[in-house]
């Protein structure tokens, strides 16, 4: 086979990229696995998520892997902790709390010898903005005992809704309290 003009170019362009990947054998196993939430999956704003991003070709658990985050405008720059799953692949987490509407983020991490990787952009929007008024307890006087029963079915969903979220305010408080000791 004979390789002439500008493909003899690209053929030197790809061999040399080859060659300076498989030098250092790291970038060439760096593949990032990551399933995002769904915008209709994500737990009422102020609970606890988990952001993981899986190593399926690496087995350390020391890689300085960072999460980019930006939740309701507010942006985050978090370390991840890495531990080893089932299969001994590489798994690094983040826990976060979640956001009112949105959450974009990206992972990246820093090769001992070179560039920062970085995945793809995850974008998370809610469908719907969540109700964040707190439960009213009024139920209607005049009303039947059937609607009376059901009118007390909703304001118990929504009086359990109110204890989630004053929970999550309370773990917040807690976690705020022990960093600042």
């Amino acid at each position: 086979m004979i390789i002439k003009g500008r493909n003899k170019i690209f053929f030197a362009a790809i061999i040399s990229v080859l060659v300076a990947f498989s030098s250092t054998g790291f970038c060439s196993n760096l593949v990032m696995k990551h399933r995002p939430i769904k915008g209709y999956q994500m737990p009422s704003p102020g609970t606890k998520m988990k952001l993981k991003v899986l190593f399926p070709k690496i087995r350390r658990i020391d890689l300085p892997v960072k999460a980019l985050i930006v939740m309701d405008g507010k942006a985050l720059f978090l370390p991840l902790s890495g531990t080893l799953d089932e299969r001994d692949r590489s798994v690094y987490w983040v826990e976060i709390r979640a956001p009112l509407a949105d959450l974009s983020y990206r992972f990246v991490v820093y090769p001992d010898d070179g560039e920062p990787v970085y995945s793809k952009k995850y974008v998370v929007r809610r469908p719907c903005l969540p109700d964040t008024r707190l439960a009213s307890t009024e139920i209607s006087e005049d009303a039947n005992v059937v609607e009376r029963s059901e009118e007390l079915t909703r304001v118990t969903q929504r009086l359990r809704a109110d204890i989630e979220i004053y929970s999550n305010v309370i773990d917040q408080l807690k976690e705020i309290k022990e960093v600042i000791q």
